[in-house]
């Protein structure tokens, strides 16, 4: 449930930061604070049940709010505080989410196991997990292209570089399997194993 004492004109961007520089207690925001933002939104959406901590809930109370506005049929319609906690608590019951899950390939009903899914690309690796009744608690990729794909089969929007603490503090505490793609580069014939002429001009470098 989300805590109806939020006071949701207080949350705004910043609560969305790219990057947190802990030894200096610095937020660092650029592009993809918009798309932490989705993320948390998304992902709230299909994992409601995993959120737990205070800052998180005004997370998503923020980004189901910003949502509400630009889905808003009119300029002057009113976004209350009241409304939006209310569709907080209980997000598929209002049919405004509906894009978030009509997706060609949704979590199981009946899930038996939970995973996160690391680098995950287009969603390889959680096709996979769904087919065995696996359920995706997070994702994670910094490709902009893949993102959108991802979001279009999945209906969310995977958090960003996960070397960032930012985006590692999404992680929820408890899954039982880490899923992790790995880079293509090493054999991939447009990636740095294309044969190269070394610089003698006598051999081929690898």
């Amino acid at each position: 449930m989300i805590a109806k004492k939020t006071v949701i004109q207080d949350i705004k961007l910043a609560n969305f930061p790219e990057e947190i520089d802990e030894q200096n207690n610095i937020k660092v925001y650029g592009e993809t604070s918009w798309e932490n933002q989705l993320a948390v939104l998304s992902h709230y959406l299909h994992n409601n049940d995993c959120i737990e901590s205070k800052e998180s809930k005004r997370e998503v109370i923020y980004a189901i709010r910003e949502f509400l506005e630009q889905k808003k049929e009119s300029k002057e319609e009113e976004i209350t505080d009241e409304y939006v906690t209310k569709v907080a608590e209980d997000p598929t019951a209002y049919g405004l989410f509906s894009d978030f899950f009509n997706v060609p390939f949704p979590d199981p009903k009946k899930p038996k196991f939970t995973f996160i899914d690391l680098f995950a690309g287009m969603g390889g690796f959680r096709l996979a997990m769904q087919a065995q009744g696996g359920k995706c608690v997070f994702s994670s990729e910094w490709n902009k292209y893949a993102q959108k794909t991802y979001l279009a089969n999945f209906g969310e929007m995977p958090f960003g570089d996960i070397t960032k603490e930012i985006t590692k503090s999404y992680i929820p505490r408890n899954f039982d399997v880490l899923c992790a793609g790995f880079p293509c580069q090493p054999f991939s014939i447009a990636g740095v194993s294309k044969k190269k002429k070394s610089r003698t001009g006598n051999g081929i470098q690898g």
